[in-house]
């Protein structure tokens, strides 16, 4: 669509979907082995995997879907690809009895199914034993729920985003099994005085919340998808809120039709 005549093309900044790998704790219970698989993922080479200019690369420090401009964005922190780290933590976790394998799953067909041959290649770089599997997404994310039952170590999964940095508090849950099947009750202790707090507190401990997220790598968040717009030319007057749209209000009261 971009160049049409007859059409506005915009792509904006804001994250629709990302995709990520969630990992079942309770089988992976070793950060370290965690911290290998995220500093062993070239984010850049998954973003153009994905579409090149349509997708972001995200490292974990956006894995809460926060923009660099985002007022809850936790200074300091960048993407993380290091594959001397990565080889680092993987031989110190072989040295406590890690034997180096990890089950990738991904849907049996499609994109990700796709994707999982690459990371299975990055992974196998800094010294993974990688096994791939393909099955149906609903079994799938019924495996990574089934915590010490689990057959696979993680799996490429989507999810919709939104700007709240607390809007992935639904998988940051011992409450209920989710898809990274945690036994890990730290996430609920920071979201529950985050939930009592209120101004300068409120943004000091979300920012602690989002770095102990980020160090524990229950999950590897590895790319988004862009939101992009398209509308007819003859329409003016089309402004910013058109492309900040988070609850969908949109003032087309003011948008004008040229002849």
């Amino acid at each position: 669509m971009p160049g049409s005549e007859n059409l506005t093309f915009t792509l904006t900044e804001n994250l629709v979907y990302v995709y990520t790998i969630a990992i079942n704790n309770t089988i992976v219970a070793d950060e370290r082995i965690r911290q290998a698989v995220s500093y062993a993922i070239d984010r850049d080479v998954i973003a153009a995997f994905l579409t090149g200019d349509y997708v972001s690369p995200i490292g974990e420090p956006m894995q809460l879907y926060l923009t660099q401009d985002n007022p809850s964005y936790p200074e300091g922190l960048t993407p993380k690809f290091d594959t001397a780290k990565a080889e680092e933590l993987l031989d110190a976790a072989k040295a406590d009895g890690y034997d180096g394998k990890f089950v990738l799953a991904a849907p049996v067909a499609g994109q990700r199914a796709d994707m999982a041959l690459v990371i299975g290649q990055l992974l196998t770089n800094v010294g993974f034993d990688v096994e791939l599997v393909t099955i149906d997404a609903a079994t799938m994310m019924a495996d990574l729920r089934s915590g010490a039952e689990g057959t696979y170590d993680g799996g490429i999964i989507v999810y919709g985003i939104s700007a709240d940095p607390l809007v992935r508090n639904d998988i940051y849950t011992t409450a209920s099994m989710t898809v990274l099947s945690l036994t890990d009750t730290a996430y609920e202790g920071y979201q529950a005085k985050i939930a009592a707090a209120s101004g300068e507190e409120r943004s000091a401990l979300i920012d602690t919340y989002l770095r102990y997220v980020s160090d524990q790598e229950a999950a590897v968040w590895l790319a988004a998808k862009r939101q992009c717009y398209v509308f007819n030319s003859r329409l003016g007057d089309v402004t910013d809120s058109l492309l900040s749209i988070p609850n969908r209000n949109i003032d087309v009261w003011n948008w004008v039709l040229n002849k």
